[in-house]
């Protein structure tokens, strides 16, 4: 079974080999006409070596990030190469991005949050999907074909791609940032219309069982009726954790068959910030909206929330990952989700309720959870935050 997440993770390859690589499984994409591929690197080797390598089963150099012997970056795109003179790699991890676009052609790299020169190739081209992603090791061929030679030795963490060109100010935030793997930052997920199809998956740090937790986001949205804000489904409880709205536009905490009903301000047009707190030993639960705190009621009392399962928003799961109901829905905005396994203060609830670039939940961080998308969400510049 595949692992999933790297969050808070260093790959570590130690020996010149050619039998050491990981494999990446990415969200699957017919092609790229643009993109930024992020990664921070420590390397003391001296020779050429990859990066990253993604070939399909036509081109081995797909797209290639590669170190030259004489301590070029290189960016290849099919027979393309982008040669760039940039400081030499040693023992201190640097954040490396590179950006292309097919309109322009434009390639540009970053180090450590400064930006290159600009060159110019591969206009009008596209990157093919259906391909093997590998780090560790340069492809000859899809899946293989390695030469020690070029195996990459040293550290590798953070690998991000994006099928855009992110802004310099976005660019510039990443190589500020620790244990960046993909996220949301700064974005916002929009749901337009009323679907069964459309989602996005959240992949979390791992956790065994839930005593206690804080879960916030921000939403906004003008529908009456039941919808899903966030579903957490396990293999026994499809409703392990939902947080609902109601046509009554009461606000719910589901655990299994408990629903806890919260008598709330009507959800609108405005994004509001709402949180839900939970703790086993007590059983008190808290609705916080835009930092004023909910009466308190208890349930749940000396249960858990059990892990293993899926996080999904947009939808709500009658089983896990799946059996939706375009009634049930979303449709509206959502970002900054977070979710801890502890009962935040409500100091912190208060200021998270005020202000950008919290620290992000420790289970699910808006800054840095991988996840998938599926059907027609747009993940979109929010601009609700400058640096």
């Amino acid at each position: 079974m595949p692992s999933v997440g790297f969050s808070g993770k260093s790959l570590v390859f130690s020996t010149q080999t050619d039998s050491t690589y990981v494999k990446l499984l990415p969200t699957e994409f017919s092609q790229l006409s643009a993109f930024t591929l992020c990664l921070r690197a420590a390397s003391e080797a001296k020779r050429g070596y990859s990066f990253f390598s993604y070939a399909t089963a036509t081109k081995d150099n797909e797209l290639l990030l590669w170190h030259n012997e004489n301590t070029k970056l290189s960016l290849r795109l099919d027979t393309d190469l982008f040669d760039f003179d940039l400081p030499e790699m040693d023992a201190q991890l640097k954040h490396i991005c590179v950006t292309w676009d097919s309109l322009t052609g434009l390639t540009t790299f970053w180090i450590n949050g400064i930006r290159s020169l600009r060159k110019v190739g591969h206009k009008g081209e596209v990157v093919h999907g259906g391909g093997t992603i590998i780090l560790g090791q340069e492809q000859d061929q899809e899946g293989g074909g390695f030469d020690s030679q070029q195996s990459f030795v040293g550290e590798l963490a953070d690998v991000n791609m994006w099928d855009h060109v992110l802004s310099p100010r976005d660019i510039k935030a990443l190589s500020r940032r620790c244990h960046s793997t993909g996220g949301l930052s700064g974005k916002s997920l929009v749901f337009s219309t009323q679907t069964d199809s459309t989602y996005v998956k959240l992949l979390p740090t791992e956790f065994s069982q839930l005593s206690a937790f804080t879960l916030c986001l921000r939403a906004a949205l003008e529908a009456k009726r039941g919808y899903s804000l966030l579903s957490y489904a396990t293999a026994n409880t499809d409703n392990e954790l939902l947080l609902w709205h109601n046509e009554n536009t009461k606000l719910s905490l589901y655990f299994g068959s408990d629903i806890f009903h919260f008598a709330l301000p009507e959800t609108d047009a405005l994004l509001r910030h709402i949180c839900v707190s939970w703790d086993s030993p007590t059983g008190i639960i808290t609705f916080w909206l835009n930092g004023v705190r909910s009466l308190r009621k208890v349930g749940n009392k000396g249960g858990v929330v059990r892990s293993g399962g899926t996080f999904m928003l947009g939808q709500e799961q009658d089983q896990v990952g799946g059996k939706f109901d375009s009634k049930q829905s979303f449709v509206g905005e959502l970002t900054d989700v977070h979710l801890w396994d502890y009962v935040l203060s409500a100091n912190d609830i208060k200021a998270l309720s005020q202000g950008c670039h919290s620290a992000g939940g420790n289970i699910i961080s808006w800054h840095t959870v991988q996840y998938e998308s599926r059907g027609s969400v747009k993940i979109e510049d929010n601009h609700d935050c400058s640096f």
